[in-house]
């Protein structure tokens, strides 16, 4: 990469792919994290997954090195024939691997239930938004707006293919960017006037260091005499 491409498809849409997916995505963890700690859910939401992710990169990553580097699997040659498309990369890595075919098949179940759970979170959220406030969307809403995505997915790819999906992505993500930051400040003004007298663990436990010090000296002090 001798020009700004990588910086532009890598860190800029990305980013902005995940703000045009940030909105019902956090709509529907609130809605499942109902009655939960707020240090729970940061812990699941943020710890956990890119705990996970790590692991998932190493792994499949340094699998991906290997295999290409003994040349038992032509990686970039998979790529270079489909376009320079990177979502091939995987099945020249598993075809690799020890019960290839058996991996192949969970992994395309893996992106079936992932590709599924994702529309339905996004068709879902989409119905409650169009509902009247405390009135839950009725099958028929659901139904509609999850034809209506799809349309208009299958519509973008046809038009353009995922060039189009791109600028589709990068023009929803930006205003939602935008109201991103907006709702983070709502939120931690809220969180400061809701919470402003409650102490936070880390201080409950330096409140409790001198208290603890303390009692340590007069024990020695005890000892001595």
């Amino acid at each position: 990469y001798s020009g700004p491409e990588w910086v532009a498809n890598w860190t800029v849409w990305n980013w902005v792919w995940w703000f045009s997916w940030a909105p019902f995505a956090g709509l529907f963890l609130a809605a499942l994290s109902k009655g939960r700690r707020i240090r729970t859910v940061v812990f699941t939401g943020v710890v956990a997954t890119s705990a996970a992710a790590i692991v998932w990169f190493l792994l499949f990553g340094g699998t991906a090195l290997h295999v290409q580097h003994l040349g038992q699997a032509n990686i970039l040659g998979t790529i270079g024939e489909w376009g320079g498309s990177e979502a091939v990369a995987a099945f020249p890595i598993l075809s690799a691997l020890p019960l290839s075919q058996l991996m192949i098949f969970v992994f395309l179940a893996l992106i079936v239930v992932f590709i599924s759970t994702s529309a339905d979170t996004s068709t879902l959220i989409v119905a409650i938004l169009a509902s009247r406030p405390g009135v839950a969307p009725t099958r028929w809403a659901i139904g509609f707006w999850g034809v209506f995505q799809g349309g208009v997915a299958i519509a973008v790819l046809l038009v353009g293919g995922a060039s189009s999906l791109q600028s589709l992505a990068v023009f929803t993500g930006g205003p939602f960017a935008v109201l991103t930051v907006v709702a983070m400040v709502g939120l931690s003004r809220t969180l400061y006037r809701e919470e402003g007298g409650n102490k936070s663990l880390i201080r409950v436990v330096l409140d409790k260091v001198p208290t603890i010090s303390g009692t340590l000296d007069s024990q020695s002090l005890r000892e001595q005499e």
